[in-house]
């Protein structure tokens, strides 16, 4: 702490001195900036005023020239011819100027720098005053009778000519020359005024910013330096208080790490890197059981590990990284009666003589390895385990499945955990059964069930379940962990077997049926038949040609009747064992009742009753003709049976878009509503007496309705007691 705070100072000291030294650096940079400003300044207007001179000097050795050639025309002085020279030498750098400098108008324009713009305004105004002196140099010339060129004297062909002399200097182009030497001088005059001014304004005004951040930085600088030092004297002063509190703090500390070291659950020893044993707490006395430190004195650090080499390893990892913190390592006792896993942390401190010193802490986790063992075989046990498991938090979210669970449902682990075991439903319970599942695990119950569930391909498979909630020390719900086996094949089989006692039991009473038919039903117009042979070999009445007539037509009605039930009672027993093959095709529903009306006709003839066919003649259907045609022709019989002689029966048809109804409706006595209730049920058996003594087996019907469902269709019969009865029945379009 007492480091890092004199680390903290120094920095501190660091950076305010650093600050300092860049504000000054920033402070000389801004007064050289302002120095050279200013001379900036200087010359800006220095350029300008000598510009300015310029442009006069120019503007008046013109004037002058101009006033001296005139005058020398004028008066033919020479005084003034020698003027007018003098002036053109100084402005050709031939003649000192007032000032003592020899130099030319042209160079003295090239020594101040002017702008581009301005030097050709200049040479303009030059060029023009060149062009003006020249045409005065001519006008002297003939004013003394020279040539042009002033190479000739005075001959006869050139005379002196004052006339012509001063008509030169006063003529439209000396006067337009003269013009024109001004204009351009006073364009450049306003163009140097333009710029020098600009000049001066931009460095005025980066002088006054300058001037500004030069005294910005100077009360910057102050101000830093003050609020440093109160800074810095603070610090100072709080750092010494720390020092204070640091030492009482200390003595504090030590009293705390004494009571830590006497009073800790783990061991722990103060030694020399070599393995010397400088102090141990209670803990590691009890331990090694001795009484006190001087037990210990000889012993040697390498003696509590059963395997030296840890020691050794130790202590080079401490060298190197200063620490080692929980390396598991097993100790013994000095006695070599117990070992024990430990978990050792060391760390090197210094003791007051400035001697390393290695400080270990030895934690017993003996009884923690233990555990982890314990908990892996559990570990193992459960994600091997054959039965898929499952556990869940109190809102049912999944946080752990094993490897069974994955086969068995299709969902590997990633995909199950964080879901809801609804994945699994498939619809088939209703609400109220996982409610009652949720209710009994809630209240601490074990629920035991099957579980009819969905795999993640969408197929299903029954499970037994067992879902237990998990509780805590203080007896609470935690968890509840749900033990499940796939059951399907179990259950498959058991339904299968159910299956099979039910067909066992059909074939069972099939049977019986068939047997009391034959024994019953069938015995009685055999033993007629027998009856009728007998009377007619051995009753002498039956010469009689009339009488063997009148008991052949009795010996047919009986042959009839019992034909009709054999083959009734055949194709009832084909039906039960599913030997009867349905072949359906387009027929004529007309032309069947025709046939089936045919069949019966003699027995309907014995009754005096008619019958008619209302099924229209184009009429079809598709459908099995054989089995239409047997369900037609017991619907008939059946209302023949049950109707009074002198009645009628009627076949009739109806159809729609969804179905094609047909209708047998007969007038006899009807069916009373109890007997409506069991009339094509297979399990009551139920046959009664026709109007005429008909007897029946209850086969027809049942035959009938196995036939119709095979077409998906329906049959079912509107009657009432006394009124006649319709049998329908429906085939779809």
């Amino acid at each position: 702490m007492i480091k890092n705070n004199e680390m903290r100072l120094k920095k501190l000291f660091i950076r305010v001195y650093s600050i300092i030294i860049t504000l000054l650096i920033m402070l000389i940079v801004s007064s050289i900036l302002m120095y050279r400003n200013n001379n900036a300044l200087v010359r800006s207007n220095e350029t300008r005023y000598k510009s300015i001179l310029i442009a006069e000097e120019l503007r008046k050795s013109s004037e002058d020239l101009t006033s001296f050639c005139r005058t020398y025309i004028e008066t033919g002085d020479t005084v003034w011819k020698n003027k007018y020279f003098e002036v053109i030498d100084i402005r050709n750098g031939k003649r000192a100027r007032s000032n003592g400098a020899l130099i030319s108008l042209q160079d003295s324009i090239k020594k101040l720098g002017f702008a581009d713009s301005e030097l050709d305004k200049l040479k303009e105004a030059e060029q023009n005053s060149n062009s003006l002196a020249n045409i005065e140099r001519l006008s002297i010339n003939v004013l003394e009778g020279l040539s042009p060129d002033n190479s000739a004297l005075r001959s006869g062909k050139w005379q002196p000519d004052t006339l012509l002399a001063h008509r030169m200097l006063y003529d439209e182009k000396y006067l337009c020359i003269k013009g024109r030497i001004m204009k351009p001088i006073d364009d450049c005059i306003k163009m140097v005024e333009k710029r020098t001014q600009l000049e001066v304004e931009n460095n005025t005004k980066t002088n006054q910013t300058l001037l500004f951040i030069i005294i910005a930085l100077v009360v910057i600088i102050s101000l830093f330096v003050f609020i440093s030092f109160f800074s810095i004297n603070k610090k100072i002063t709080r750092q010494f208080e720390e020092l204070q509190r640091a030492k009482e703090n200390s003595e504090r500390n030590e009293g705390k790490f004494r009571l830590l070291f006497e009073r800790s659950p783990d061991i722990i020893v103060l030694t020399t890197l070599e393995g010397e044993l400088i102090d141990s707490n209670p803990t590691g006395l009890k331990f090694h059981d001795v009484d006190s430190l001087e037990d210990l004195r000889n012993v040697k650090m390498t003696q509590f590990y059963v395997n030296p080499s840890e020691r050794k390893e130790l202590v080079d990892e401490l060298k190197k990284n200063g620490t080692v913190h929980n390396k598991e390592v097993k100790i013994r006792n000095i006695k070599e009666n117990l070992i024990i896993d430990s978990l050792i942390s060391c760390e090197l401190i210094k003791s007051k003589e400035n001697k390393n010193i290695l400080i270990s802490w030895i934690r017993d986790i003996s009884e923690k390895i233990k555990t982890e063992k314990t908990i892996l075989k559990l570990s193992a046990a459960v994600s091997q385990n054959p039965a898929a498991i499952m556990i869940t938090d109190l809102t049912g979210k999944i946080e752990y499945v094993n490897q069974q669970f994955s086969t068995i449902t299709g969902y590997s682990y990633e995909e199950a955990i964080g879901c809801n075991p609804r994945i699994l439903n498939s619809g088939v319970h209703p609400k109220e059964f996982y409610s009652s599942m949720w209710n009994t695990i809630l209240s601490g119950k074990t629920w035991n069930g099957e579980i009819y569930n969905k795999r993640k391909d969408g197929s299903l498979f029954w499970e037994a379940a067992t879902i237990a909630p998990i509780l805590n020390d203080k007896n609470e719900i935690i968890n509840f962990v749900a033990i499940k086996q796939d059951i399907t094949a179990k259950k498959m089989a058991e339904i299968a077997l159910v299956e099979s006692q039910k067909k066992l039991k059909e074939l069972n009473d099939t049977k019986n049926k068939l047997f009391s038919v034959i024994g019953h039903d069938l015995r009685g117009p055999i033993g007629t038949l027998k009856s009728f042979i007998e009377a007619i070999i051995e009753e002498p009445d039956y010469d009689d040609a009339q009488n063997i007539k009148q008991s052949l037509k009795t010996l047919l009605s009986s042959t009839t009747t019992t034909f009709d039930l054999l083959e009734n009672l055949l194709l009832w027993a084909k039906s039960q064992q599913n030997e009867v093959v349905f072949v359906p095709t387009t027929v004529n529903l007309y032309q069947i009742a025709e046939i089936s009306i045919a069949i019966v006709a003699e027995i309907a003839k014995s009754k005096a009753i008619t019958i008619y066919n209302q099924i229209p003649k184009k009429q079809t259907t598709h459908a099995d003709r054989n089995m239409i045609m047997t369900v037609i022709r017991n619907l008939i019989t059946n209302a023949i049976k049950f109707t009074e002689s002198g009645k009628s029966v009627y076949l009739s048809s109806a159809e729609d878009k969804f179905a094609l109804t047909i209708s047998v409706k007969d007038e006899g006595v009807g069916i009373a509503p109890d007997v409506l209730k069991v009339l094509f049920n297979p399990k009551e058996n139920y046959s009664t007496i026709g109007t005429s003594g008909e007897k029946g087996t209850g086969l027809g019907l049942l035959l009938c309705k196995d036939f119709i469902e095979r077409h998906n269709g329906k049959i079912w019969v509107d009657s009432e007691e006394g009124n006649g009865s319709e049998f329908k029945f429906t085939l779809p379009s």
